[in-house]
């Protein structure tokens, strides 16, 4: 029987856990960025990468208690090469008033930058068979045919595939190219999270 194939759009953190994912569940993936994706250097080398259409690269991040959780409990692998490079874990039991439980082992933030976080991702996509990694590529629309997603066209080749994720971030051009092609788009609802975050670039 043939694998079915999966295209991801974007090679992020949401890409990539996507086809880290998909990979392991079977499907032939191919997820296509216009960064370049290697991994070479090891994770001390994965903030000088080229990551321009993010500007939020190199400040640091955090994933909230659910999804280190989930993190834990869909990719344990990562969750542990992200601690080996240098990430740690947030507890903030201390900071609970009255008497813990065991659940509340949960409540931990994982600190760790944004490049560490994509360095663990890319990999486990490397060493996920099935995955293909497409760097310096660009996603320039979809292909539809008779009402359906079939696959995107990537510098200027139509890649066919049985399903296609969006991961170009919030500002994906896909929802406009599939109204454009005629397809009903579900309205896209935004909500504002309350939070803010603040640092600075030094120069050396």
């Amino acid at each position: 029987m043939t694998p079915r194939s999966a295209l991801v759009l974007g090679a992020g953190v949401a890409g990539l856990a996507a086809a880290v994912l998909l990979g392991r569940d079977g499907y032939r993936v191919e997820v296509v960025d216009r960064d370049p994706l290697g991994v070479e250097g090891g994770p001390e080398a994965s903030p000088a990468w080229d990551r321009s259409g993010i500007p939020h690269f190199l400040q640091p991040h955090a994933f909230i208690p659910r999804g280190r959780s989930e993190l834990r409990r869909h990719l344990p692998d990562v969750y542990e090469a992200l601690l080996e490079a240098g990430a740690w874990d947030i507890d903030v039991r201390p900071k609970l008033g009255g008497a813990t439980t065991d659940a509340d082992e949960e409540l931990q933030y994982l600190g760790v930058r944004r490049p560490l976080i994509e360095w663990a991702l890319r990999r486990a996509a490397e060493a996920c068979p099935g995955v293909t990694l497409r760097g310096g590529s660009r996603v320039e629309g979809l292909v539809v045919e008779a009402g359906q997603l079939t696959g995107a066209w990537i510098d200027g080749t139509s890649v066919s595939a049985d399903v296609v994720v969006d991961a170009l971030g919030r500002r994906s051009p896909v929802a406009a190219w599939l109204a454009d092609l005629g397809v009903e788009v579900a309205q896209l609802e935004h909500s504002d999270c309350g939070v803010v975050y603040y640092s600075r670039y030094y120069r050396c």
